[in-house]
This record gives C-alpha cells, structure tokens and sequence, in this order.
C-alpha cells in the first residue's frame, strides 16, 4: 500500500500528461479578438518565475504572447513555437473579449475550448472590452502583480463596494448562455488614459443568444443588480430640487422577489424589493423625527422604482430579458413558455410591471438627522 502511494506521489510530482513544470507555463489571463479576415486572435498572458534581475527592478512579472489561428485549439497549440513550453490553464483569472469579437457569432465558438477542456477554471473571471483585448493585457497594473489579476479584483471588488459592474465566472456565464432565455449581463472595460495605463469597468454588455447586442450605464447595471436580487452594495443618490444637489444613501441589503402571472394571453410581473441602507449625506431631508424618516424612505423608494422603469424600459428597447422573466416562466409554467417563446422578444414589450418598493433606514450616521449646514 505504502509502495503505491510513493509511486502515485512521483506521477503527480511529474505533472499531467508526462511533462515537468519546466515544460510549463503558467496562464494568467487570455484575451480574444477577431481579425479581419475572420480568423481568432489569442493573446496569453504568462507568469515569468523566479527573482530575476529585471523583476528587482520594479519590471513586469509578466510576459504575453499571441497567436492566431481559425480556432481557439489551434491558436493555443502554436504557444510552444514561440515559448518553448505547454500553456497551463489551470491557473487563468480572467478573460477578455474584445469588442468586434463579443460582437460577432464567433464568440461563443470561441469560448468552447473554456467550457469543454479540463484545465481552466470555470471560475475565471468574464469581461468584454472595447477595442482590442490585446491591449489591455500590455497594460501596466497600478498595484498587482498582473493585469488578469487587477481585472479579476476590480470585477470583484466593484461589485461588492459600488454595484455597478457585474461579477460573472465562466460557470455563470455557460449556465446563462444554456437558459431559456440565453442572456446576461458582463462587465465591460474601457481604456483610462486620463489616469494611467491601467482599464476602468464601465457598465456592462449584453450577452444574448452567444454574442453582444448592447450596453447598460453603471446605473443600469446596478439596477439590473437589484432586479437579479445580487446586489450587495452601493450608492443611491437623490437629487434636492432641481439643482446640482444630492444627498446619498447607502445601500447595505437588498432582497429582490420577481412574482410572473399568467393572465389569458398576457403577462404581468410584480416586483417586490426590500432595502437596508445607511444614511451617508443629507442636503435637503431630514430624518431627526419618526415623520422626517418615513418621508425620506418615501422619497428613497420613488427614486428606486423611476429608475427601475427606466432600466427596464433600456432593456425592453434591446429586447433582451435580462433579467431572466422568461426563465421565471418557464419554470413556473412549461406548458406557456412553449407557446410565448417564439415571440417572446416582442412579448417583453407588452409586460405589465407592479412594483412594491420598501425602504427601511437602519442608520443616520453620527450626525443628528439633518444636513451639517443646518445645525
């Protein structure tokens, strides 16, 4: 028994499929783009190992190479030809897709290779990017060690603090594209030129049926967040009047129940949404007595569901159910989402929302509950 557990730690200590680690290179990060002529470009983004000379000096940890193939497979197997050694996936963080690729039906062939082969991680992070994925993979990270890992923190970090990217895994990605209604919103990134080298999320993409058809602002997002009941935290702030002026609540939870209803040929949806939040500025309201809370939860809660038909409204624009109401259907009633899913893009149009929107104030802050310059 003893000799068959040495002999087991010696094949793992080798490496899969007979090669050493120096036969290896570690993945950080891919990006994918389409050339002109329709071909798929891939740029891998590697680890460079060991304290080198150059890595005391405050230079990269990093190298990419790119390759260009007809397919993912075959872009990938052209890596030794400039490398020398087998790309490891196991380790990727993120993927970028840029712009013209996300666009085109070749995008959801190209993510196959991710899906169907054993070494990436279906929790590597998804993001679509305008212009080329290419050229943000050679940006400088401000703080990390890698472009692939500032991406990956920035999706997860911006998530949880502001609400206005989406945090999507490959996993979530495959289960949404294997939906009923095969949509979900991605991040996407953009250049910051004004203030480095490094990318800045913006908003997000609309994925449907395998290819980009659309944007959503930051504030679409965190409303689609909302809606999709992921929403962990973030700001709302309300406008004083007319003017410049806002005041900010923080949102701390938020519990979101969309309820479908059948009625004869017709659909009508209500929403119910609960939400904790914290207040951070005050300019126009005051909340120092139980009638000055109830009226500033009021307003919250007017804010919050405009927006949320104006969100709603963007999305029905693009007919895309991004918020999966037809998954909800399906589930719900099989039988009729077979006789509306045909149409179902012009039958979003014709939904009939009901929202009923709770705001509880679960804090003031340290101030008394008026702004600053009225005490």
């Amino acid at each position: 028994m003893r000799m068959l557990a040495a002999v087991s730690a010696l094949v793992l200590l080798a490496g899969c499929s007979g090669l050493e680690l120096t036969e290896r290179a570690l993945v950080l990060g891919a990006g994918l783009d389409l050339t002109e002529d329709g071909r798929v470009s891939l740029t891998a983004q590697f680890y460079k190992p060991g304290r080198t000379e150059a890595q005391s000096r405050g230079l990269r940890a990093f190298f990419n190479i790119t390759t260009i193939g007809n397919s993912v497979f075959e872009a990938i197997r052209d890596i030794p030809l400039h490398l020398g050694r087998k790309a490891q996936w196991s380790h990727m963080q993120t993927i970028v897709v840029g712009e013209r690729m996300a666009k085109s039906p070749r995008l959801a062939e190209s993510l196959d290779f991710f899906f169907r082969d054993d070494e990436p991680r279906l929790t590597s992070r998804f993001v679509v990017a305008r212009g080329e994925a290419k050229s943000y993979l050679n940006k400088e990270p401000h703080i990390e060690k890698s472009v692939s890992r500032l991406l990956r923190n920035i999706q997860r970090t911006s998530n949880r603090i502001s609400g206005k990217t989406p945090d999507v895994t490959l996993l979530e990605l495959e289960v949404a594209l294997g939906s009923e209604t095969k949509t979900i919103v991605v991040p996407y990134a953009v250049p910051e030129a004004e203030m480095g080298d490094a990318p800045v999320f913006f908003g997000g993409a609309v994925i449907k049926n395998g290819r980009m058809i659309g944007r959503l602002s930051p504030q679409e997002v965190m409303y689609y967040l909302m809606l999709k009941n992921e929403f962990r935290s973030g700001i709302i702030t309300v406008p004083c009047g007319e003017g410049k002026r806002h005041e900010s609540l923080e949102v701390m939870k938020v519990k979101t129940k969309i309820m479908p209803a059948v009625r004869r040929d017709d659909l009508h949806v209500k929403i119910a949404m609960a939400v904790q939040g914290t207040v951070r500025e005050l300019t126009c309201s005051r909340t120092d007595s139980a009638g000055g809370v109830e009226r500033y939860e009021r307003k919250i809660a007017e804010v919050i569901e405009e927006r949320l038909r104006r969100s709603i409204r963007a999305y029905e624009r693009m007919k895309a159910d991004v918020i999966g109401i037809g998954n909800e259907v399906y589930k719900a009633d099989p039988k009729t989402w077979r006789q509306w899913k045909e149409d179902w893009d012009e039958r979003l149009q014709r939904i009939q929302y009901d929202f009923d929107i709770r705001v509880d104030v679960i804090n003031e802050g340290l101030e008394e509950g008026k702004s600053v310059s009225e005490i």
